[in-house]
């Protein structure tokens, strides 16, 4: 029994180039499916009109290219919430919530609800 369809996701690509001041610039992509983020809005409307139901709920779905990204820039790791204590996750997860709302991300969030 499949529990959900899973999309295609291409893996990210990086692309090298010399810029004009002899630096290699780093170009990295990932193609994410339409079908990707309809699920998500589709999964954000559901939850919205439910309301809280247990304990457990699909928060956000980050895509490779941001938590390489974010991994990147600044060592922050939204995964490392599977082996924290409950606080510090919270604070991951509060954290990844307000990066992909400040990033214009949103559109990866499966609820508009806070936590």
């Amino acid at each position: 029994m499949q529990l959900f369809n899973k999309p295609k996701f291409h893996r990210v690509v990086y692309n090298f180039k010399d810029d004009s001041s002899g630096d290699v610039v780093i170009k990295s992509e990932q193609h994410i499916p339409q079908s990707f983020l309809d699920a998500r809005k589709a999964e954000r409307d559901a939850a919205d009109a439910k309301g809280h139901i247990g304990d457990d709920m699909r928060v956000f779905s980050v895509p490779t290219f941001l938590l390489r990204k974010w991994k990147a820039e600044d060592g922050f790791d939204p995964m490392a919430c599977r082996e924290a204590d409950d606080e510090t996750s919270m604070e991951l997860l509060r954290e990844a919530r307000r990066r992909l709302i400040a990033e214009g991300y949103s559109h990866f969030l499966n609820t508009n609800k806070t936590f």
